[in-house]
């Protein structure tokens, strides 16, 4: 007994040193493959870099499934500009039919290519919206996403940043390798596939502070499709298309915004903003006071129905197109998460309403004095 306790160190010792050799060979096999996929990352062609990264695992929910074109494909190699990595540690269990690997790996900044990119496409969508008087259809396709990726990664420079991960092996008959899935696709671009699918990539406000940035740089028909203006300028009706575009003129003159706080509750929020705009209220109280002496007098009997319709419409006009006031007002806007991203409830409506204050539901009076007033 006293003896094997002597020897208990010894056979300590033994075990140390083939268990030492064992891992080292182990670790060194291990470290040998993952360097020699992860070096090929330095310097990807096309064809190459759609091994490790997909248009498919990058926007799961795209429209259509379209083949790309070979132009396009060349956008994937830039995910990997200035690609780097680190081995930190490699264990093998003990069937050692697996093995895992954490790398520290350097990339650009995904998180701020999938913010810009979450930016990019609201834009997309309300330019769209903006540039006819239908309601837009469908959602952005595969090819449009990738064109989106490809401008933020071709004029932007972003910045690099280290991530870590574990990645996988198996050990087959030709020995290690990395296991090919979508945790690996993901490490080896920064968490950008996991940053592109997070709903939360973008918060409420920042989502609406993209709704009115957007509308202060359209032109007019641009607004007045977003806004729902286009139905009143296609009219024949030349007076109500006149007070349409005065309107429009006054909104470019004076819009401006401030988005000042938001309550979430789930997967619905109410933002809230100081809305700079025409002085609307100013507007029609003038017009009113002007029309009121007329609409009331005997002259405005004998002028008839149209006559009066051409006078209140040319006196509502006359008062926008000479209207100086602007105003601030403080709206609340709704927005929803539908799981992929927050959204503006009724967007055209909801700033509509926000822009054109009392005037976005008005009726000109024609027989009386009093009344609501309708553009």
């Amino acid at each position: 007994m006293k003896t094997l306790y002597r020897l208990f160190p010894f056979l300590l010792v033994i075990f140390a040193v083939f268990g030492v050799g064992c891992s080292h060979a182990d670790n060194a096999a291990i470290e040998k493959a993952v360097s020699g996929e992860l070096n090929l990352l330095k310097d990807l062609d096309a064809e190459s870099a759609a091994q490790y990264i997909s248009a498919a695992e990058l926007f799961p929910d795209a429209s259509g499934t379209e083949q790309l074109s070979s132009e396009l494909n060349e956008v994937f190699p830039l995910f990997f500009q200035n690609f780097d990595y680190k081995i930190l540690k490699t264990t093998v269990d003990k069937k050692k039919s697996s093995a895992h690997a954490d790398v520290r790996i350097r990339t650009i900044d995904a998180q701020a290519l999938a913010r810009d990119y979450a930016s990019s496409y609201i834009r997309s969508d309300i330019k769209a919206a903006a540039q006819t008087s239908g309601s837009r259809q469908g959602s952005i396709s595969l090819e449009d996403r990738i064109l989106l990726i490809d401008h933020l990664l071709t004029s932007k420079e972003y910045e690099l940043v280290d991530t870590e991960s574990t990645l996988a092996l198996e050990y087959r008959d030709n020995g290690w390798q990395l296991v090919h899935n979508v945790a690996l696709q993901d490490a080896l671009v920064g968490g950008l596939i996991s940053d592109l699918s997070d709903p939360e990539i973008l918060s409420p406000e920042d989502t609406l502070k993209i709704y009115l940035k957007a509308i202060k740089k359209m032109d007019a028909t641009e607004m007045s499709n977003f806004l729902g203006i286009s139905s009143v300028l296609e009219q024949d009706d030349a007076s109500r298309k006149a007070i349409a575009n005065a309107l429009l003129e006054q909104v470019q003159k004076t819009f401006d915004y401030k988005v000042t706080g938001s309550t979430v509750d789930g997967y619905e929020a109410d933002v809230t903003a100081l809305i700079t705009t025409f002085d609307s209220d100013s507007i029609i109280q003038s017009y009113q006071e002007d029309m009121d002496p007329y609409l009331s007098s005997p002259q405005a009997v004998m002028d008839g129905y149209e006559e009066r319709s051409r006078i209140s419409q040319q006196e509502l006009l006359d008062h926008i197109r000479s209207n100086t006031l602007s105003v601030q007002n403080e709206s609340t806007f709704a927005m929803y998460n539908d799981g992929v991203s927050w959204k503006l409830k009724n967007p055209g409506s909801s700033l509509g309403k926000a822009i054109f204050g009392s005037l976005a539901d008005m009726n000109v009076p024609e027989e009386t004095g009093s009344g609501d007033a309708t553009v």
